[in-house]
């Protein structure tokens, strides 16, 4: 017995098109998410490069001679220089 009312196809067509939305909503996400997890990395690897950078060109005088250290010093340029880090936005 074929039935070809139109209940029975609006039934069909709905699931169908239900279920190719969600196909592509699955496909599209997990898309998007191997894209941005990249993205992410390279956004913690920038910006870990620039803070070393700036470490680095904030501190490397009071490093050059070993005789003269001045940790007093050296804990005021720290303290300095992670007051200025970026902050982290929640959700960037």
């Amino acid at each position: 017995m074929n039935d070809t009312s139109p209940k029975t196809i609006h039934r069909k067509l709905v699931t169908r098109i239900a279920l190719m939305g969600l196909l592509i909503a699955l496909i599209s996400g997990y898309t998007v998410w191997q894209f941005e997890k990249k993205e992410v990395g390279q956004s913690i690897l920038i910006k870990t490069e620039n803070g070393f950078k700036r470490l680095n060109d904030e501190v490397r005088h009071l490093l050059n001679n070993p005789g003269t250290l001045d940790p007093a010093g050296i804990e005021k340029k720290l303290i300095t220089l992670l007051s200025r880090r970026d902050q982290i936005r929640i959700g960037h």
